[in-house]
């Protein structure tokens, strides 16, 4: 939350400008490279997961849910406040745009920690 707030324009360059993905290199020279890249890519996609999986298995008591979806959605819901954060859209919707950072923080843990 706070690189994606503070580095405006860097974030847009690694999350909101359209770029080719690894699918467009298929078949190219650079097929290769975009794969590795790919892959690089998703390690943190997947090292979220598996901390939430682990994290959940440590808890019972919590009602069963999909980590990967956890994950995509906690993924989601810091990218739209950012995005909204950093278009200032936020600040045109709440007196208060700071504490509805923190609080979507928080709804993103209590999703994963109950």
């Amino acid at each position: 939350m706070e690189f994606g707030t503070q580095n405006t324009n860097i974030y847009d360059v690694m999350f909101n400008r359209p770029v080719k993905q690894h699918s467009d290199y298929i078949g190219t020279s650079l097929e290769k490279i975009s794969r590795d890249e790919f892959r690089n890519s998703l390690k943190v996609l997947t090292f979220a997961v598996k901390t939430i999986r682990d994290y959940r298995h440590t808890r019972p008591d919590l009602k069963p849910a999909d980590p990967e979806f956890l994950a995509i959605q906690s993924i989601s819901a810091l990218h739209g406040v950012i995005s909204l954060h950093n278009s200032g859209v936020l600040y045109q919707v709440t007196d208060d745009p700071e504490t509805v950072l923190k609080n979507i923080v928080n709804n993103i843990i209590r999703s994963i920690t109950g």
